[in-house]
Protein backbone atom coordinates (compact mmCIF):
# COMPACT_ATOMS: atom_id res chain seq x y z
CA UNK A 1 0.00 0.00 0.00
CA UNK A 2 1.31 3.41 -0.99
CA UNK A 3 1.07 6.71 0.84
CA UNK A 4 -2.45 7.97 1.51
CA UNK A 5 -3.82 10.09 -1.29
CA UNK A 6 -4.55 13.69 -0.56
CA UNK A 7 -7.54 15.52 -1.86
CA UNK A 8 -6.66 18.73 -3.66
CA UNK A 9 -6.84 21.74 -1.38
CA UNK A 10 -9.62 24.16 -2.14
CA UNK A 11 -8.42 27.61 -3.08
CA UNK A 12 -9.41 30.26 -0.60
CA UNK A 13 -11.19 33.11 -2.27
CA UNK A 14 -10.38 36.50 -0.77
CA UNK A 15 -13.11 37.92 1.43
CA UNK A 16 -15.42 40.34 -0.32
CA UNK A 17 -14.69 44.02 0.00
CA UNK A 18 -17.11 46.12 2.00
CA UNK A 19 -18.99 48.64 -0.13
CA UNK A 20 -17.20 51.94 -0.67
CA UNK A 21 -18.73 54.50 1.71
CA UNK A 22 -20.00 57.81 0.35
CA UNK A 23 -17.87 59.55 2.97
CA UNK A 24 -14.86 58.18 4.75
CA UNK A 25 -11.13 57.85 4.69
CA UNK A 26 -9.78 58.58 1.21
CA UNK A 27 -6.65 56.64 0.35
CA UNK A 28 -4.66 57.66 -2.69
CA UNK A 29 -2.10 55.12 -3.86
CA UNK A 30 0.73 55.88 -6.27
CA UNK A 31 1.98 52.66 -7.86
CA UNK A 32 5.56 53.16 -9.01
CA UNK A 33 6.03 50.49 -11.67
CA UNK A 34 8.09 50.40 -14.83
CA UNK A 35 6.68 53.51 -16.48
CA UNK A 36 7.91 57.05 -16.05
CA UNK A 37 4.78 58.12 -14.15
CA UNK A 38 3.16 56.21 -11.29
CA UNK A 39 -0.32 54.78 -11.76
CA UNK A 40 -2.83 56.48 -9.46
CA UNK A 41 -5.53 54.63 -7.53
CA UNK A 42 -8.09 56.09 -5.12
CA UNK A 43 -10.85 54.67 -2.91
CA UNK A 44 -12.75 55.60 0.23
CA UNK A 45 -12.73 53.36 3.33
CA UNK A 46 -14.38 53.49 6.74
CA UNK A 47 -12.07 54.64 9.54
CA UNK A 48 -12.57 51.30 11.29
CA UNK A 49 -11.63 49.21 8.23
CA UNK A 50 -8.34 47.46 8.82
CA UNK A 51 -5.37 47.38 6.50
CA UNK A 52 -6.35 43.89 5.34
CA UNK A 53 -9.30 45.49 3.51
CA UNK A 54 -6.87 47.85 1.75
CA UNK A 55 -4.62 44.92 0.79
CA UNK A 56 -7.64 43.04 -0.65
CA UNK A 57 -8.65 46.14 -2.59
CA UNK A 58 -5.12 46.50 -4.00
CA UNK A 59 -5.33 42.83 -5.07
CA UNK A 60 -8.51 43.61 -7.05
CA UNK A 61 -6.53 46.35 -8.79
CA UNK A 62 -3.83 43.90 -9.88
CA UNK A 63 -1.41 44.47 -6.99
CA UNK A 64 -1.76 41.36 -4.83
CA UNK A 65 1.94 41.26 -3.91
CA UNK A 66 2.18 44.53 -1.99
CA UNK A 67 4.43 43.06 0.72
CA UNK A 68 6.50 40.59 -1.32
CA UNK A 69 8.31 41.98 -4.35
CA UNK A 70 6.68 45.35 -3.61
CA UNK A 71 6.83 47.64 -0.58
CA UNK A 72 3.83 49.60 0.70
CA UNK A 73 4.59 52.90 2.44
CA UNK A 74 2.72 55.78 4.04
CA UNK A 75 3.70 58.71 1.80
CA UNK A 76 1.48 61.29 3.51
CA UNK A 77 4.51 62.95 5.11
CA UNK A 78 8.17 63.05 4.15
CA UNK A 79 10.07 60.85 4.62
CA UNK A 80 7.86 57.93 3.66
CA UNK A 81 7.20 55.38 6.40
CA UNK A 82 7.35 51.71 5.42
CA UNK A 83 4.27 49.80 6.57
CA UNK A 84 4.82 46.52 8.39
CA UNK A 85 2.59 43.85 6.84
CA UNK A 86 1.32 42.24 10.06
CA UNK A 87 0.73 45.54 11.86
CA UNK A 88 -0.93 47.16 8.84
CA UNK A 89 -3.31 44.26 8.19
CA UNK A 90 -4.37 44.08 11.84
CA UNK A 91 -4.82 47.79 12.71
CA UNK A 92 -7.68 50.04 11.68
CA UNK A 93 -6.92 52.87 9.27
CA UNK A 94 -7.59 55.37 12.04
CA UNK A 95 -5.20 53.60 14.43
CA UNK A 96 -2.59 53.48 11.65
CA UNK A 97 -2.76 57.27 11.27
CA UNK A 98 -4.28 56.99 7.78
CA UNK A 99 -7.53 58.75 8.63
CA UNK A 100 -9.20 61.01 7.46
CA UNK A 101 -7.04 60.75 4.34
CA UNK A 102 -3.62 59.49 3.36
CA UNK A 103 -1.27 58.90 0.47
CA UNK A 104 0.32 55.49 0.07
CA UNK A 105 3.16 54.51 -2.24
CA UNK A 106 3.62 51.06 -3.71
CA UNK A 107 7.16 50.53 -5.02
CA UNK A 108 9.07 47.55 -6.32
CA UNK A 109 11.59 46.36 -3.76
CA UNK A 110 15.12 46.89 -5.03
CA UNK A 111 17.09 43.86 -5.96
CA UNK A 112 20.82 44.19 -5.52
CA UNK A 113 23.53 41.93 -6.75
CA UNK A 114 26.91 42.16 -5.17
CA UNK A 115 29.95 40.85 -6.97
CA UNK A 116 33.11 40.43 -4.95
CA UNK A 117 36.32 40.27 -6.89
CA UNK A 118 39.65 39.64 -5.35
CA UNK A 119 42.97 40.58 -6.84
CA UNK A 120 46.01 38.46 -6.41
CA UNK A 121 49.41 40.04 -6.18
Amino acid sequence: AGPPSRAPMARREPAALPPEPAEGCTLRVAVHGDGPEPARLERKFDADDDGAVVVRWLATQGHADCFGAWALSDATKFPERALDEADFKRATLQASGLWPSARLALRRRPTHRVTVRTARD
